[in-house]
């Protein structure tokens, strides 16, 4: 599974401010879709 932050579209008004913010929010999404996996697929 691969979970992105998409920051900015590359086009004349690209910035990295946001490259923080998305990162934070991908990760965020990821745990949040690992705890709610089932128990048992974990040992």
């Amino acid at each position: 599974m691969v979970v992105r932050g998409i920051c900015d579209y590359c086009d004349a008004y690209k910035n990295d401010d946001w490259q923080p913010y998305a990162s934070m929010v991908a990760a965020a999404y990821a745990r949040a879709m690992i705890e709610t996996l089932p128990d048992e697929w974990f040992p």
